[in-house]
């Protein structure tokens, strides 16, 4: 995302759903919003592992947006 509006704006639209979708104008644009937050891809290689990773974390910390994330990339390999 390029400015602050849009951002906000699709951050908005995601409590309203309340679901993980996302996407822009029919667009899936996780690539482009999906941050890990250690170097890396960190967090993402764990949760790529072939064994079970549970997510904790409180709501709106980008758990799902995790799941999409890694979901997106089996599918692209």
């Amino acid at each position: 995302m390029e400015n602050t509006k849009e951002f906000l704006e699709f951050a908005t639209s995601l409590k309203l759903i309340r679901k993980a979708e996302i996407e822009k104008d029919g667009k899936d644009i996780i690539d482009s919003v999906y941050t890990d937050l250690l170097p890396n891809n960190g967090v993402l290689q764990m949760v790529n592992l072939p064994r079970t990773s549970i997510l904790k974390g409180r709501k709106g910390t980008g758990k799902s947006t995790i799941i999409k994330k890694s979901q997106k990339d089996m599918l692209d390999n």
